[in-house]
Parts: structure tokens; sequence; C-alpha cells
């Protein structure tokens, strides 16, 4: 991997408040300590926690799914802030951009797909009636 053969490239600044791709994010440093959580505060498992669970959100759950995974679905991107709350911050950046493109997959999707209803929809007799008489 790039990063880790590249010694010159840990600890460089890289977006906004992201110092270190190789080190957990750390947006703002708190005067308290958090249990299990630490000092800090890291706004990308947060940011990716939303993404995600929007993401879910979208796709659904399939219809023969159970109503203990359907809970778990739901509640599994909060999980996901407690277990990547202390990975590099480069992981959380991936696995947000995976759900940043699912969303917009999805959207995507899912206009195709309306507008492709719309054309194969059939026209009710008046409206053809009413097209001819213009």
């Amino acid at each position: 991997s790039l990063l880790g053969s590249a010694v010159e490239l840990r600890g460089q600044p890289f977006f906004l408040w992201i110092d270190d791709l190789t080190a957990p994010d750390e947006f703002l440093l708190l005067p308290f300590s958090i249990p299990f959580l630490g000092n800090s505060l890291r706004l990308l498992p947060i940011i990716n926690a939303v993404a995600t669970w929007f993401s879910s959100k979208m796709t659904g759950t399939a219809p023969a799914a159970d109503n203990t995974q359907a809970k778990m679905m739901q509640y599994l991107p909060f999980f996901f802030v407690f277990m990547f709350y202390n990975w590099a911050s480069g992981f959380v950046l991936y696995w947000l951009a995976q759900s940043v493109f699912t969303i917009g997959q999805n959207l995507v999707t899912k206009k195709m797909v309306k507008d492709e209803l719309k054309e194969s929809e059939p026209e009710v007799p008046e409206q053809k009636r009413a097209k001819s008489n213009k």
C-alpha cells in the first residue's frame, strides 16, 4: 500500500481537520475524557454513521427479512461510530465514500426506474381524445 511504503506521506495534512490519514481524525480536543472514546471528538465516524444509516434507509430491507434483521440494519450504523472511533481516518473515509456512492447510485437508479415507468404507462382514453382535439 502507498501509505505503508511512503513514509513521507505520514503526518501530512489532508483536508480540513484531517491531519493524517494513518491516524484517527481529531476535530475537537475536549477538556474531559469520555469513557471508551477518550478526550477528542472525532467527526468522521459520526458522519460515516449518518451516511451509512441514510444509505441503508434508501436501500431498504428484503420483504422476507424478519424483524430482528430489520432492527439490526437500523442500529448497525450507529454501532459503527464506536467501532470506527479509533481507526485510521483513511479507512473511515473509504467507508464513507462507499456509503455516499451507494446513496448516489440509489438516487440515480430510482430516478431511472421512475422515468421508465412514466414512459411505459398506458394513456387513458380521455387523454388521447384531448390530444387529438388540439
